[in-house]
């Protein structure tokens, strides 16, 4: 068994409550891309930024391949997966479908933040769904 650094109780709260909000979004549908090198990007950016990396600042990256890689993310996601709030479907493996649309623990998370915690959040959670979320398609 790994025994890699984990990532902290509030990192947890933070994915699972980006997690319920993008699939409390009626315009996108509830997965996420599960481009592995897009999703470390992804909370590598957010690690870089001045006013969210609170949000990651236990996460700890491997700058020295290809692309920033953190164990933690995937250490994340397989726990989710577990717990059955994430499933990749067969046969593609694409996405990371989202079990999830509420929790006690992302309303306590959202909770506890400031106003100026809070607006940075909401920016995370728009380029979440910008860069990994999957837009429905309207008739």
């Amino acid at each position: 068994m790994s025994t890699t650094s984990a990532a902290s109780t509030d990192v947890r709260k933070f994915l699972l409550a980006l997690l319920v909000d993008l699939a409390s979004d009626l315009n996108f549908n509830k997965c996420f891309k599960a481009a592995h090198r897009d999703l470390h990007h992804f909370f590598w950016q957010v690690k870089q930024g001045q006013q969210s990396a609170r949000f990651v600042e236990d996460l700890l990256f491997d700058t020295n391949g290809n692309f920033p890689h953190c164990d933690q993310i995937d250490e994340l996601l397989q726990e989710l997966q577990l717990s059955g709030v994430l499933s990749r479907p067969n046969p593609t493996y694409k996405y990371h479908d989202t079990g999830v649309h509420e929790s006690p623990s992302a309303d306590e998370f959202k909770a506890s933040l400031s106003p100026e915690q809070m607006e940075s959040y909401e920016q995370i959670v728009e380029g979440f769904k910008r860069d990994l979320g999957i837009r429905r398609v309207t008739q």
